[in-house]
């Protein structure tokens, strides 16, 4: 029930979107303001995102242009998919995001990633 959740989670934030192009296969992207949330410190970027469009495990991509300076791979899990089990995808209908969150070592523990469509 819970990957359930988490799809539709997903599934909605994307039919609000406004501007999204086809990327890859089966998946869209859009320019998206990022707020990764640790047990440290908040940190900001603007970067691309990928949703995939289709199917029963999704994974949501940060970063797919790899153009970031402060949220890189080498410090942040960039991925995200709906099979992982300490993983949760919420989305928050009034202020229009999508919320991740989960727990790892790599991180330090509890994270919350908040994303958000801006315009270019």
């Amino acid at each position: 029930m819970k990957q359930m959740d988490s799809l539709l989670a997903i599934r909605s934030f994307k039919n609000v979107l406004n501007t999204k192009e086809e990327y890859g296969f089966d998946n869209i992207i859009f320019s998206a303001s990022v707020k990764y949330t640790t047990p440290l410190k908040s940190f900001y970027e603007k970067m691309k995102v990928a949703l995939p469009v289709n199917g029963y495990s999704l994974v949501v991509k940060l970063d797919v242009e790899e153009s970031c300076s402060t949220i890189t791979s080498d410090n942040f899990h960039m991925d995200f998919d709906t099979k992982y089990e300490n993983t949760d995808f919420i989305f928050d209908e009034n202020a229009g995001i999508l919320i991740i969150k989960g727990s790892s070592p790599k991180m330090g523990g509890q994270f919350i990633v908040e994303i958000s469509e801006v315009n270019d």
